[in-house]
Order: structure tokens, then C-alpha cells, then sequence
């Protein structure tokens, strides 16, 4: 039997083709069919047998159509979102129904729920969860830039008596 992923909800079709029947059933409560196809919207993974019987008896095939969604995303955000240029931010997320995430630009490995980068410069960065129903994406952007330079600070005179202004 072949496997067919289908977004939950959404229609599949069967497509046959046969020769020397009288005629043509598929179960699952689809009943007698006529010509080369038909569609279907299982709510669930279901396996579909089609039965072409003659005079002579009845042969059958099977195609099975799995139902699911599409990862989502609950999360992803990053901790610190501004830092000072080459520094640590940690991206975490949170996402169910994943069987790959990737994060662009390329963090190095993922494995768990986050990550830690160190941009040079403005960054955003994408998310991508996938299985075998497609993908999902979020984005989150850490700001990179450069700390103020304090170029003097002093005090004048820097000794005095207690009480004394300064």
C-alpha cells in the first residue's frame, strides 16, 4: 500500500486505473465508484481498498491517506534582544509536531528548545519546523550594535572634606 500525507481537512484524491471490471468499490464509505477517480476528506489516517470485480471474481488494492498538520510554533524569542556586538543572546522556542527545525542564518547544531548566538549586527533570525505535511516559520530579530563610549568623567578636585561640594 502506498502512504499519502494529507493536511487534515483537505481533499485527496484516488486515482485508478482498471481493466476488465464490471465494477468498482472502494470502502471506507465511499461505496461503488465509475471512471478513474474519486476524492476523499478523511478527518484521520485512513486506508482506502478499492475492489474491481467480473464474472470471474474480484481483485483489490490498497492506498492509504494519512491525515495530520502541519508543526506549529507556539514560540521563539531571544533573550537578550539587543547586545552589544559579538555578544551572547539565547533563542529558545517552543514547537510541537516537528520532525526538523532549522535556523537561518545557520546557528550550528539544534538540539532542545534554544540556541545561543553572538550577531555582529542586526540579525534577524527564522525559525522553520517541518514534517511531512510542510512547514511552519517565526522569526525573531536581536539588535546589535555598539555600547556608548564614555571618553572622560572626572571629578574636580577629586579630594575634599566631607560635606564639601565638589
Amino acid at each position: 500500500a502506498m502512504l499519502l500525507p494529507l493536511l487534515r481537512a483537505v481533499a485527496s484524491t484516488l486515482r485508478w486505473s482498471v481493466t476488465g471490471a464490471t465494477t468498482l468499490t472502494i470502502n471506507a464509505g465511499v461505496g461503488a465508484v465509475t471512471g478513474t477517480s474519486v476524492m476523499v476528506r478523511p478527518s484521520a489516517t485512513t486506508t482506502y481498498t478499492l475492489t474491481a470485480t467480473n464474472s470471474i471474481g474480484s481483485t483489490s488494492a490498497s492506498v492509504t491517506v494519512t491525515a495530520g498538520s502541519l508543526p506549529t510554533i507556539t514560540s521563539f524569542t531571544a533573550t537578550p534582544a539587543k547586545v552589544a556586538a559579538g555578544q551572547p543572546a539565547t533563542l529558545s522556542w517552543a514547537v510541537a509536531g516537528a520532525t526538523t527545525l532549522t535556523i537561518n542564518p545557520v546557528v550550528g547544531s539544534i538540539a532542545g528548545a534554544s540556541a545561543i548566538v553572538k550577531p555582529t549586527t542586526t540579525t534577524t533570525y527564522t525559525l522553520t519546523a517541518a514534517n511531512t505535511f510542510g512547514s511552519t516559520t517565526a522569526s525573531v530579530t536581536v539588535s546589535a550594535g555598539s555600547l556608548p563610549t564614555i571618553s572622560s568623567f572626572k571629578a574636580t578636585p577629586a579630594r575634599v572634606t566631607p560635606g564639601q561640594a565638589s
